[in-house]
Formats: structure tokens, C-alpha cells, sequence
């Protein structure tokens, strides 16, 4: 084998399914089961771990995958290069054991929906082209390059990095208890307020977005299906890129102004901004938060680690369950819960 061919298969990660090769070298760093659980599925069939749940044994169903990892795994297809569609013949097997591939056994068992979209253009002005197949298509994860809006300057607008949350709300948070102090409020209106503000973020992070971020918008409204992409569906279509995870400062001032408004109206003077920075730092703590568990490697048994699990099965497993981002508080009281698994080693990301 030549040097070149060498470091290119070294940069690769083959695995087949029936019958197609697959490079997923791209989407080893996200993979929810870390590097660990995957190796050992290196340049071997992964077919009997993408078959329904329903018929996995006891000792593969923590290992079986979801829908939306048989939609993904057809992205990094290569088995138009010669060489992978030999190994993809020599790993036609089920857990090591040969077998025949029946005729009419297809690469996915997920009907492709991209080829609804133009992935060149703005997305935004697509979505409400796909009517009944939007909920499907948004639920079902790409690892690509997103277009929101044609016009570059409010594509620009709409990319975050994650330390613009900070930056930006951090004088924000100040400004808040600097009004306080002006009204000459003591510092236990101060504590309080923090304390209450803070806790009102754990509610509204849930409330957000459970009802208002996974709302089902009607497949015969295009604004709603539009207006729901806008504010979370593009997470979930594209949630391994970074600049679509925390909230634009845009978008997100004009969240803090209606609650703002809104604490004006039931909320004594005493407390009024003081609890506003409460929830301003609550707010901060959450994207941050977010972001982490989408890239961040926590350390087992810590929450870090408890909650990325929990936030992958959300993502690509129990769409319509496990609300709660930094912690599973009020998906405990309003009983939407998931239950992780127990593992019998650690996942390493």
C-alpha cells in the first residue's frame, strides 16, 4: 500500500450496511455513543444496529440506533469508489455471520426528503414548500452547510458564536442591578430577586421550549411552519452546527424585552430588576450550557455528562420528551422525563 493510500484509509472510518460503504470519519466527534463504543465497528457491517427496536435482542437494544441516524448515515455514502464496494461485499453480515442481501433490501430504510429543499439557497423561504412533510423533515438530522436567508447580512445576523451571549448580556446584567441600586433598594430585595429570576428561567426555559419551540405547526400554514423553523426547527435539522446553537443577540433581546414587559405588569418595583437580572443570568447559564453539551467531553458521573445524554436522546431519539436543557427538573413534575440506560462502560467523547 502507497503512503498516500495509507493516511487516506487511516482518515477514513468505513463501516457497511447492506451492502453500501460509508465513510463516517465527518461525524466522529458528535457521535452521541462517543469514539469508544464505535471503534470496534471499524470496516465491519452495522446493519443488525440500524434494524427497528422492536426486533433487536436484550443485549443489542442499547445499541440499536434511531431513524435519525439510519437518515444521517446515508449522507457520508461512498460506495461509488470501487474499492468500498468490495468491502462493502466482504462485510455483508450480521454480527460477524455472512449473509445474503435479499433484492429488494435498499441502502436507507428512510425515504430521502432533501431533494425537496435547494440546499444552495435560503432555507427559510423553503420550508413552507414541504406543507406535510415539514414535521417529518426537520426532525430528521443532516450534517451540512445551512442557508437561512439569502441576503447576506441577515445570514450574517443569524450565526452566534458562543461567546456573544456573554459579551453581550453580561452589561446587560449589570445595567439590571445597577437600576436596582439607583431605587435604593436593600440587598435583600437584591437577593431575592436573583434567586426568583434565576428559578423563573428553569420555568421558562422548559415552558419555551416545550410549547412554543416544539409546537407542531400546522402543515397548512406556512407562516407557522416558517416561524417554527426560524426559532428551533433549525436547530434540530442542522444540531452539529456551532453557530446555530445559542440564540443571535438579535433574536434573543426581543425575548428579553416582552418579558421584560411582561414582569413590568406583575412584579413589584422592589424586585422588578433585580429578578430581570436573575433571569438575564439564567439565560446566559442555559445557551452556554447548551453549547457544551453539544461539544463539550464531560466527565462521567458528572450533570454535564448525565445531561448531554439526556439532550442527545431528545435530539435524535424522544423528540417530544426530555424539555429541560440544564436540568430535567420540570420534565420530572410535568412528567415527560426520559429514562436513560444504564451502560455497561462509560461514554468518552
Amino acid at each position: 500500500m502507497g503512503k498516500g493510500n495509507k493516511q487516506k484509509s487511516d482518515q477514513q472510518f468505513l463501516v457497511t450496511h447492506k451492502g453500501v460503504a460509508y465513510d463516517i470519519a465527518p461525524f466522529l466527534a458528535q457521535h452521541p455513543g462517543g469514539l469508544a463504543h464505535v471503534e470496534p465497528y471499524r470496516g465491519k457491517n452495522i446493519s443488525h444496529l440500524l434494524k427497528s427496536r422492536h426486533g433487536s435482542t436484550e443485549s443489542e437494544s442499547s445499541l440499536v440506533h434511531s431513524l435519525s441516524a439510519t437518515y444521517l448515515l446515508n449522507q457520508y455514502r461512498i460506495s461509488d469508489d470501487p474499492k468500498d464496494k468490495d468491502l462493502a461485499n466482504n462485510n455483508k453480515t450480521t454480527n460477524g455471520v455472512k449473509t445474503k442481501q435479499s433484492p429488494e433490501e435498499k441502502p436507507g430504510e428512510v425515504e430521502d426528503l432533501e431533494h425537496f429543499v435547494d440546499w444552495r439557497k435560503g432555507m427559510l423561504n423553503q420550508v413552507a414548500s414541504l406543507g406535510p412533510k415539514y414535521s417529518q423533515w426537520v426532525n430528521l438530522p443532516v450534517d451540512k452547510h445551512l442557508i437561512l436567508f439569502d441576503n447576506p447580512t441577515l445570514e450574517k445576523m443569524s450565526r452566534a458564536k458562543w461567546y456573544y451571549v456573554p459579551i453581550f448580556w453580561i452589561p446587560i446584567f449589570f445595567a439590571f442591578l445597577y437600576v436596582h441600586y439607583s431605587g435604593g433598594f436593600s440587598h435583600v430585595t437584591t437577593i431575592c430577586g436573583l434567586v426568583l429570576g434565576a428559578f423563573l428561567w428553569t420555568a421558562l426555559e422548559y415552558t419555551l421550549h416545550r410549547w412554543l419551540f416544539h409546537m407542531e405547526p400546522p402543515s397548512h400554514s406556512p407562516r407557522l411552519i416558517t416561524f417554527h423553523f426560524l426559532i428551533h426547527g433549525i436547530h434540530h435539522k442542522v444540531p452539529f452546527d456551532g453557530t446555530r446553537l445559542v440564540f443571535p443577540p438579535a433574536g434573543s433581546s426581543i425575548l428579553g424585552m416582552v418579558l421584560y414587559l411582561i414582569f413590568r405588569t406583575i412584579l413589584p418595583t422592589s424586585i422588578l430588576n433585580s429578578t430581570a437580572a436573575g433571569v438575564t443570568l439564567g439565560y446566559m447559564f442555559y445557551d452556554m450550557f447548551h453549547y457544551y453539551l453539544h461539544f463539550g467531553a464531560p466527565k462521567p458521573s458528572s450533570h454535564f455528562y448525565y445531561m448531554k445524554r439526556y439532550h442527545n436522546q431528545h435530539h435524535f431519539s424522544q423528540h417530544e420528551s426530555g424539555y429541560g436543557i440544564t436540568s430535567p427538573l420540570w420534565d420530572v413534575v410535568f412528567d415527560t422525563k426520559i429514562v436513560l440506560k444504564k451502560l455497561a462502560k462509560a461514554i468518552k467523547w
